[in-house]
Order: C-alpha cells, then sequence, then structure tokens
C-alpha cells in the first residue's frame, strides 16, 4: 500500500478503538442530510474533501443565529440566510466528488489566534513500537481558520505556556498528547501495514482537551525546517532511513 485510503476510512478506522474514540470530532460523509444533522448538534462544522492536502478545500460552517449562518473559505468570510442557499454554498466550493463533514473545534489561541499541532510519529524497520520523532505548534494567520497557512510555527512547550488553555500543566499535556499520537499511529498501522511514518494533526480547546483531526500519510518536513530544530529533523530522516 503506497497510497492513503483517505480520511473517512482513516476515520471509520480509528473510531473503532475504545481508547481513541473520545478524541475524535463527530465526522460523517458529506450528504446534505448529514451536513445538517452536525449543524444541528454542534452549531458549527468543516467540510473537507476525503483526499485533500495541505487544507485545500477546507470550509467552515457556523450557526449564528435561526436561520443565519457564516460561510468561511481560506479568508472568504460571509453571511448567508437560510439553509437552502448555505447548503448550495457549500456545494458550490466543494473540489472533490467524495468529502466528510466534520465537528468544528474552537480551537486554543495565542493571543487571539487559533493554533493546532504537527506530531511525527514513526517506527524503524522490522520494530513494532511506535516512536514520537517530531512536535510543533502551528499558529493560524490573521483572518484564516486554518493553520495550513501558519504566521508562526512554535515549539510545542513555549506554545502551550503562551495559550488560553485553561489550568494547563503543559508536561502532562505533552505526555498524553504523545501516548495519544502513538496509539493512532499503531492503530493505522492495521490498514497500512509496512506502513514506517505518520504526521497527526492534533488540536487542543481551551478547556486543554486532545482532539484528532488527521493523520498525514506522506507528512511534508517543512514545518520542522521552519522550527529551526535540526536535532529533530536529524532525528526524524534517521528514522525514515532504517
Amino acid at each position: 500500500m503506497n497510497v492513503s485510503y483517505g480520511k473517512w476510512t482513516n476515520h471509520k478506522t480509528l473510531i473503532l478503538d475504545d481508547q481513541l474514540k473520545e478524541f475524535l470530532p463527530e465526522t460523517m460523509l458529506l450528504t446534505e442530510d448529514n451536513f445538517w444533522r452536525l449543524m444541528d448538534r454542534h452549531q458549527q462544522v468543516i467540510v473537507k474533501p476525503n483526499m485533500g492536502r495541505f487544507g485545500n478545500g477546507l470550509l467552515k460552517i457556523k450557526t449564528i443565529d435561526t436561520g443565519l449562518y457564516e460561510f468561511r473559505s481560506n479568508m472568504l468570510k460571509t453571511i448567508i440566510h437560510g439553509r437552502m442557499e448555505t447548503y448550495k454554498a457549500v456545494n458550490s466550493n466543494l473540489i472533490s466528488r467524495k468529502n466528510i463533514v466534520q465537528q468544528a473545534i474552537d480551537l486554543a489561541k495565542i493571543n487571539d489566534f487559533p493554533f493546532d499541532l504537527r506530531i511525527m510519529v514513526q517506527r524503524k524497520k522490522k520494530v513494532a513500537s511506535w516512536v514520537v520523532t517530531g512536535k510543533a505548534a502551528k499558529v493560524a494567520c490573521e483572518g484564516y481558520f486554518i493553520t495550513n497557512i501558519a504566521q508562526k510555527v512554535m515549539i510545542v512547550q513555549d506554545a502551550l505556556d503562551n495559550s488560553n488553555i485553561e489550568n494547563i500543566n503543559p508536561n502532562e499535556l505533552i505526555k498524553r498528547i504523545e501516548a495519544i499520537t502513538q496509539l493512532t499511529a499503531a492503530r493505522l498501522s492495521s490498514i497500512y501495514p509496512g506502513h514506517r511514518i505518520f504526521g497527526l494533526d492534533i488540536g487542543i480547546d481551551k478547556s486543554g482537551e486532545i482532539w484528532i483531526f488527521e493523520a498525514n500519510y506522506a507528512p511534508s518536513l517543512a514545518i520542522f525546517r521552519l522550527l529551526g530544530d535540526k536535532k529533530t529533523l536529524r532525528k526524524i530522516k534517521r528514522f525514515k532511513r532504517h
């Protein structure tokens, strides 16, 4: 297997794990019925292409009032009246035939900008155990709701120390994130046997709850180059070789 099965298959695999399902935002294949089911339940959702990368094609829709919705795509933000017109806007902005709709999470912030984490998890050849080899925080640019276009890449400890997360113990939170991501990689290896690297996108809300957003099958190292952490880059590359 040398390509990803996509976000929907990954989600269906992870949701079967009793230790992981609490960390997964509610997710469904996109249909009009499923879209409104999640909107009515959570008041805001993210729509993603099943096979998309780099944040391409992401949409965010939020209920403002009865029959009034905020529609966001990249930096575009508009207010739409009515359910019919709202879903029409969603449908006209899709870039893929197969999409998912997901409960949107209000991310923790640094100076009022949302951030999330990229966690690199790897294993060596003929070794079953997974190791966290890199961690970085991505802070969204002004006007964006996603961090793929980041204004800053930070060391995770520094990001947590400067965030609005309530009653935080950064060391304990990092330990939990590492354990969750190692378990996530192990679970995904059941559908990707032989695969040895995942880049996991992890969200944290202001209450300190951890959310698994996405598993990247072929993660870029660009984030870690921007971080300027040569030791981490060497470790990631060493695991890829061995």
